[in-house]
């Protein structure tokens, strides 16, 4: 199990350090509903995050505003629990999806969603500008990112299956946002705590007492390089340094850009995996 006592998160004036537990009830708004085997934990929390949450009428309790949120990969397993959760919240949804066929059969699946979700096309998430259209079309007031590359079986190109789609698709997303989505709050990107633990290799290795001993936190991250990814022929590894080379490059964008919106990583535990 994942466990860190602080997520840090910049603010205008300074760095500050907040405890964890203060966002407990926050994870299952926009990540995974209960029905689903993972464990949650965030890296870097950013405090206006909050607004995932609708801020309600002081009389009537009734929301005072609908936010429109971009849920990327929309057709995905992840994606659909999260969109359940955001419409009931109150959001309105617009799911991107790589085919405009994999967006009608959700709307077929989900007629509830009738109204209050809708979908666009976006073929190669990692094209510069791919989102561009999406930006300058509407206004948003959140973004999930759930859109990964799930390459064929047979995929063993670390750059061209893994490390690039990830971090280019990433990148693309964050450069249109910044460019085009001036109203926009935060950005939730889903990545996997793989990015910190490495492969469940690596944690067989070492005794259960070891491992119950680890305190993994915000600044950790696993050791396998792009290099070595490469080398393995493994989509596991190649997938587990994708992950973290994506979410290292997110950071780094946002230190060099310094956007007017926040983003959070989720780093996802599969029960299967531990």
């Amino acid at each position: 199990m994942c466990h860190a006592r602080t997520t840090p998160y910049r603010t205008a004036s300074s760095d500050v350090c907040i405890e964890r537990p203060v966002y407990k009830q926050l994870v299952h708004i926009f990540v995974i509903s209960s029905t689903v085997d993972s464990l949650i934990q965030l890296r870097t929390l950013p405090e206006r995050l909050f607004s995932f949450y609708l801020p309600l009428h002081s009389k009537t309790g009734f929301p005072l505003a609908m936010p429109h949120t971009l849920v990327t990969g929309a057709n995905s397993f992840v994606a659909a629990y999260i969109i359940v959760e955001l419409i009931r919240k109150g959001h309105t949804v617009t799911g991107t999806v790589r085919r405009s066929l994999a967006g009608n059969k959700l709307l077929a699946d989900y007629p509830e969603w009738k109204g209050k979700f809708e979908f666009e096309e976006v073929e190669d998430y990692t094209r510069k500008g791919a989102f561009d259209t999406i930006f300058q079309a509407k206004q948003y007031d959140h973004i999930v990112h759930t859109a990964a590359p799930v390459p064929r079986a047979s995929a063993t190109d670390f750059d061209k299956h893994f490390l690039r789609p990830g971090v280019d698709g990433s990148l693309s997303l964050l450069d249109s946002a910044n460019a085009y989505a001036p109203a926009l709050k935060s950005i939730a990107i889903t990545g996997s705590a793989n990015s910190i633990t490495g492969t469940i290799f690596s944690i067989m290795a070492r005794s259960l007492e070891e491992n119950k001993a680890i305190e993994y936190t915000n600044d950790m991250w696993n050791d396998i390089t792009p290099h070595s990814a490469r080398e393995s022929q493994s989509q596991y590894i190649m997938y587990c340094s994708s992950k973290k080379e994506t979410e290292l490059a997110v950071w780094e964008w946002m230190r060099t850009k310094k956007p007017n919106f926040n983003v959070i990583v989720s780093l996802i535990y599969h029960h299967g995996y531990h």
